[in-house]
């Protein structure tokens, strides 16, 4: 008793014996005539004992858990912003522990968590399009990959889908094919050989335009003058003639060489012109 009586002295206010210099009543009673005044102190002295705080906040949290529940739930209700910000600062200052949460939430609410990801899909489509399109160009490489192995793994499939599409709406398909033929003239020149060729296990390489351009310096493998931009890629020895459908077999021609040589043997057909052979 004696340490007790030690301790305490009467309340300032209304003379009751209390460890300080007002007792809970008086205190109570301030705060609530002074509310602005009494949030400014509690917020100052949090600021200036945040570990205090912390430890009396979980002491009573711990003690009080049904209240703490409800005076959480209603602030989350009331800052709907802040509770955000809130939580997006966790987790970018602990973003493993963030991770391994989530990972177990959905692992034990597999129904509630695909439920959550179908609603945010529906009310977020454009910001899900933007995502998935910043992925794919940070994925090429990958996305390239499983497509090639999708598709060999659902040949039919993609063939029957690209059929059907083609015959209810050919626009589309044609216009990309126009696109494509516009930004890859080599690969067209290419894909117009293969599809000439009579030997179906043979085929020739995409880039053998560009291969040829160079290797031929820019100029027609017949005349010797710069091939330009409408140069032709030419079989040496013509289907027709039982000529190769390889990368072997061809040259690169200006449009007119090509024409005057068409299906003609290419020994012929360059003596005619006055070479030697």
């Amino acid at each position: 008793m004696a340490d007790a009586d030690s301790t305490s002295r009467p309340c300032r206010k209304c003379g009751t014996v209390f460890s300080g210099p007002y007792c809970m009543e008086c205190r109570r009673l301030y705060r609530e005539a002074n509310r602005e005044k009494a949030k400014a102190a509690t917020a100052a002295w949090r600021s200036a004992n945040p570990g205090r705080n912390a430890a009396n906040s979980r002491v009573w949290r711990e003690a009080n858990p049904g209240r703490a529940a409800e005076l959480s739930a209603a602030w989350r209700a009331k800052y709907p912003e802040a509770e955000k910000a809130r939580k997006a600062a966790y987790r970018a200052n602990h973003r493993q522990h963030a991770k391994e949460k989530t990972a177990a939430w959905r692992a034990a609410n597999p129904e509630r968590s695909r439920a959550s990801v179908v609603a945010y899909h529906a009310a977020n489509p454009e910001k899900i399009r933007a995502l998935r399109l910043k992925w794919r160009l940070a994925n090429a490489e990958l996305v390239r990959s499983r497509n090639a192995s999708y598709y060999v793994a659902h040949a039919q499939k993609q063939k029957a889908a690209r059929v059907a599409a083609y015959a209810a709406d050919p626009t589309p398909a044609k216009l990309h094919a126009l696109k494509w033929a516009k930004e890859n003239p080599d690969k067209k020149r290419a894909y117009r050989q293969n599809r000439r060729a009579r030997v179906a296990d043979e085929k020739l390489s995409p880039d053998i335009a560009l291969k040829l351009l160079k290797l031929q310096r820019g100029m027609c493998a017949c005349c010797a003058k710069p091939l330009g931009k409408n140069y032709h890629l030419d079989h040496i020895v013509p289907l027709a003639l039982g000529g190769r459908n390889a990368d072997r077999n061809m040259q690169l021609l200006t449009q007119r060489c090509n024409n005057q040589k068409h299906a003609k043997d290419p020994i012929e057909f360059m003596q005619s012109r006055g070479f030697l052979l």
